[in-house]
């Protein structure tokens, strides 16, 4: 039998298409690594730990935090494909799923394997059962549109206030794999910080300026352009906030950071353009990986001695 005519291998090459396209593979995977790391140094920065990745448990915390979060985001993104097939077929008819490249029952075999590895895993490994039922229930609701469909997809900031705080319950839950209190007041601080990164990311790429609004809703439709562009500006000044309470080793780095941060926000406030719209996203993608980078690295540092 030709490669092209067995059922499983065309179903396993539409998967991989999916997974290239739009899980955003090796960019998924690299972004749970890091988001990983940046946990395991923060807990130990944080709450005095030494650290050795070197050594297999803290390695194998590592690997398995990266993996978790890695199948969750996959999870997600099958979760929005379903939730927006009609409004996809209008507009994004070049999308592998609307355009037919994958086929839905792909995506659903996907969900299927990728919900019972990370099921296996967390009743195997979670420290916290009461985090990854919260996460699971969320997720659920999230799917289901709060059971309100009607009322919350055709309301952007609505979606926003009920969909994007799963960032920060799955995020306290990654970091549950890591600390011995998820509870504690500076658990529940980092991932108001992770979650103010998400928070940060989803309004910077929904923001363009009038010539290029087409019928997909923005935050710069319904704030004003100039408006939605100081939502992740305030939101990361918190969070940089937070961070210098937490670790302040990190308040030099941090400071210096977000002052080229704002200036380049305020530099399309105050001149805004289609170029620099479509930077925004970017930009604030940037930012919040320089600030995991900087955590990892002074977490190395004071781990080997070199920072004290």
């Amino acid at each position: 039998m030709k490669r092209a005519d067995c059922p499983i291998c065309a179903c396993s090459s539409r998967i991989i298409i999916f997974l290239r396209e739009r899980c955003l593979l090796m960019a998924n995977l690299g972004l749970s690594l890091l988001s990983a790391l940046g946990l395991y140094y923060a807990n130990a920065l944080i709450f005095n730990k030494t650290t050795n990745i070197l050594l297999w448990e803290s390695l194998s915390k590592i690997l398995l935090v990266t993996l978790v979060s890695f199948l969750f985001l996959v999870l997600l993104r099958i979760a929005d494909e379903f939730k927006d097939i009609e409004s996809d077929k209008v507009l994004f008819p070049n999308r592998c799923l609307p355009a037919g490249r994958v086929k839905y029952s792909d995506v659903t075999i996907l969900a299927v394997i990728a919900l019972i590895v990370f099921i296996i895993i967390n009743l195997i490994f979670t420290k916290s059962l009461i985090l990854f039922l919260a996460l699971m229930i969320y997720a659920f609701l999230f799917y289901k549109y709060f059971f309100l469909p009607k009322l919350i997809s055709n309301n952007l900031l609505l979606a926003l206030i009920t969909h994007n705080p799963i960032t920060f319950v799955f995020h306290l839950y990654l970091f549950s794999f890591f600390t011995d209190n998820p509870f504690a007041t500076e658990s529940l601080l980092i991932a108001v910080v992770m979650w103010i990164s998400g928070l940060s990311w989803e309004v910077s790429r929904k923001i363009r300026v009038e010539g290029d609004e087409t019928d997909y809703v923005t935050y710069s439709k319904i704030f004003g352009v100039r408006k939605a562009a100081v939502v992740p500006l305030l939101a990361l000044a918190v969070q940089a906030g937070i961070l210098i309470f937490l670790i302040p080793k990190i308040i030099y780095i941090i400071l210096c950071v977000y002052v080229l941060y704002l200036l380049s926000i305020l530099n399309f406030i105050c001149w805004p353009s289609s170029k620099k719209a479509s930077k925004l996203e970017l930009l604030t993608e940037i930012y919040v990986t320089l600030i995991i980078l900087f955590v990892i690295a002074i977490g190395i540092g004071v781990g080997v001695g070199v920072i004290i």
